[in-house]
């Protein structure tokens, strides 16, 4: 399918505490000089492509991530473009499960093509929170998030699902399932004061995309564990009119 050329994420995460952490940019810091040795690194191409879209970095990251086994999927406007109705954005949100060894990896794999910050995939480990990778040649940048540890965060992961997005000749990219995209989003949206009108409108476009082809026993389950029931209910209502 050619429908998703664009879009990517919001960029709030929830924390261990129930609170909303913020988007990961300027986590960290930058130092220029600083390289670090590859030479425990898994063999990874690293020749250059020209990224021209966050599909590209979409792909590229796929790719990274697969040649390290680290297991993962895409979130986020990612996700939401692809259930409902797209978004444009220059983020790209990734949700990863790794251990300090693979994050290592990962990070040298990145670099020259990336700045990663080690003090920041320092504290996302500690902190089970999140860090990022920006483009030295594009105006892209990729959230990774470690996978949460409720019993919800390890469902959905488990749950998501391989889509060939864009070219059929193209590796399948693993996004979070419709379903836990709305439940995220509907979570972000009460965790932000439900002031997010872009979030809102991400899940009743998936809402009305899929209608008739959601797990409506899994939405509502969550929702009730997830204390959102009322909002789902809400987004039904309106997403009945459409």
């Amino acid at each position: 399918s050619g429908r998703y050329s664009r879009t990517v994420a919001g960029g709030e995460r929830i924390g261990t505490r129930g609170r909303i952490l913020p988007s990961c940019s300027g986590v960290g810091t930058r130092n220029k000089g600083t390289r670090v040795s590859k030479s425990n690194s898994p063999q990874v191409s690293r020749a250059r492509t020209p990224m021209t879209s966050p599909l590209d970095l979409v792909r590229r990251v796929a790719l990274i991530l697969d040649s390290l086994k680290v297991a993962h999927h895409f979130t986020g406007s990612i996700a939401s473009s692809w259930h409902g109705q797209p978004r444009a954005t220059v983020d790209i949100d990734v949700v990863i499960d790794a251990d300090v060894e693979k994050l290592d990896a990962l990070a040298d794999v990145l670099e020259p093509d990336f700045y990663v910050s080690r003090e920041a995939i320092r504290e996302a480990i500690e902190h089970r929170s999140c860090f990022n990778a920006i483009s030295l040649d594009s105006p892209y940048k990729v959230d990774f998030f470690i996978v949460g540890s409720r019993p919800y965060d390890r469902e959905a992961f488990r749950r998501s699902v391989d889509h060939f997005l864009g070219r059929a000749d193209s590796p399948p990219v693993r996004l979070l399932s419709p379903e836990d995209t709305i439940l995220r989003k509907l979570e972000w949206f009460r965790l932000g004061g439900e002031a997010s009108d872009h979030q809102w409108r991400d899940v009743l476009g998936i809402l009305v995309a899929r209608r008739g082809s959601l797990d409506a026993a899994y939405l509502d389950a969550w929702a009730t564990e997830l204390n959102i029931a009322d909002l789902l209910k809400r987004a039904l209502e309106q997403a009945a009119d459409a």
